[in-house]
């Protein structure tokens, strides 16, 4: 029950002037009575920092609370990046034990990740891979996640997407990633869930061959 101010510094590594019409927007976990955005309060130039706060309440019953959060655009864009506060809240009433029925705000949490990919050795080159991420939700809540890619061949590099951002119910779904490769690789990925809480799928391998 305990009011607490939260503060980030962050640093403005792009090349684009943040306006006051740029924000803190809240993406999932424990929200702590927070707004669901915050706006900044001054331009922030490419290369400078600025400090964002939120205005926060303890939850009241004992346990381990993060809340996830990132800067958004006037457009409505997400930044690439997640950050979050994390607090331990101590003194208050025990915390009541969750069931699989539970869809308390903040106690949805991903519970398990798969990825597959359509075609791991296609015989045509060029040729654009599909791969299909399942993950599986225990109540609704905001979800953020990528596609991870690397390769053994010297000099090989992705054109991965970023990360995306997507408000789920409870229950199984999927996601489609595609990458258009040109050039001969052998390659893997995985598909990395970042909020509400950190989940990694196995990892998958794919080759490409190409004729000189």
């Amino acid at each position: 029950g305990e009011a607490f101010v939260k503060t980030w510094r962050l640093h403005n590594s792009g090349t684009t002037t943040w306006t006051s019409e740029y924000n803190l927007a809240f993406l999932g976990g424990a929200q702590m009575s927070a707004p669901a955005s915050v706006p900044l309060t001054s331009s922030v130039a490419p290369g400078d920092m600025v400090d964002v706060s939120v205005n926060l309440v303890a939850p009241q019953e004992n346990g381990t609370y993060r809340g996830y959060w990132k800067m958004r655009n006037p457009g409505g864009q997400f930044f690439d990046f997640a950050f979050y506060v994390e607090i331990d809240v101590v003194g208050g009433t025990p915390a009541a034990r969750l069931t699989p029925t539970d869809e308390t705000p903040g106690a949805a949490r991903v519970t398990e990740a798969s990825l597959a990919v359509d075609d791991a050795s296609p015989e045509d080159c060029p040729h654009t891979f599909t791969f299909t991420a399942t993950f599986t939700l225990n109540g609704p809540s905001t979800v953020s996640y990528r596609l991870e890619a690397g390769s053994d061949t010297p000099g090989f590099v992705f054109n991965l997407p970023g990360e995306q951002s997507g408000a789920f119910d409870k229950g199984s779904h999927s996601v489609s990633f595609t990458l258009n490769i040109t050039d001969t690789v052998n390659g893997w990925a995985h598909f990395l869930i970042l909020a509400p809480n950190s989940v990694e799928s196995d990892q998958v391998t794919f080759s490409l061959t190409c004729s000189p």
